[in-house]
């Protein structure tokens, strides 16, 4: 009798381990298993989709200037990357259009940390592009009509530290790109003689420009009192 107990015991025991087999591992999600970053990037109007555009992925902690992943974006706008787990600096740039950060930040220091969890991709994340606008004008003598070359004209927008410069060409002309919505302040060099638009000799008295997208600003000339040597 406790044979037979003990025989159709082992059998049950037989039967479950044969359809509820023990695991031999334990699965889990590895440390650096990558997870990912997905979104899209448009026009201000945040519909208009700008395919080809390059989105760059750089590591919060690390250099602002080396990205550790890239993308460009699809016909849609849509784009997708590869991470591992960590925080990110999302910056978008396609040509004709003002780089960006995530989330609309032209400094990357001021740009919006993204975090990616391992395994998992973090959607949404949305990237929307100006339209640069311009600025152009001459550099003359005092008498308004000899232009002056190889001067140097600086740009810089107001409440920032960015700045561009560039120099005029033999015709007094030049012609620069600009960040839309902001104020700029114009600085013409030449020899030891400088002067702001509207001939202010100090950036405080200087008048600021305000350009939006895609505006083009003509007619912002300047007029230098002396010539004298090349640029310092």
């Amino acid at each position: 009798m406790n044979r037979r107990i003990l025989f159709s015991l082992a059998t049950v025991l037989l039967l479950l381990a044969i359809v509820f087999p023990i695991p031999t591992s334990i699965p889990h999600l590895s440390a650096d298993e990558s997870g990912g970053i997905s979104g899209i990037v448009t026009e201000t109007d945040g519909m208009t989709p700008i395919a080809g555009a390059l989105v760059a992925f750089f590591d919060y902690a690390g250099s602002p200037y080396v990205a550790v992943a890239q993308a460009y974006t699809r016909g849609d706008g849509s784009y997708s990357a590869s991470l591992s787990a960590g925080r990110y600096r999302v910056q978008a740039s396609s040509a004709g259009y003002v780089t960006e950060y995530y989330a609309d930040r032209l400094d990357s220091a001021f740009a919006w940390p993204v975090m990616v969890v391992s395994g998992v991709t973090t959607p949404n994340i949305q990237l929307t592009l100006d339209k640069y606008g311009a600025i152009s004008g001459r550099a003359y003598h005092t008498d308004g009509i000899t232009p002056i070359a190889n001067a140097r004209v600086t740009v810089h927008r107001d409440g920032s530290a960015s700045y561009c410069f560039l120099r005029t060409g033999t015709d007094g002309t030049y012609g620069v790109q600009v960040v839309p919505g902001k104020l700029h302040r114009e600085r013409v060099v030449r020899g030891k003689y400088n002067e702001y638009y509207e001939q202010q000799i100090r950036d405080t008295g200087a008048n600021l420009l305000r350009v939006d997208s895609e505006q083009y600003v003509m007619g912002i000339d300047f007029t230098l009192d002396k010539f004298v040597g090349d640029v310092r």
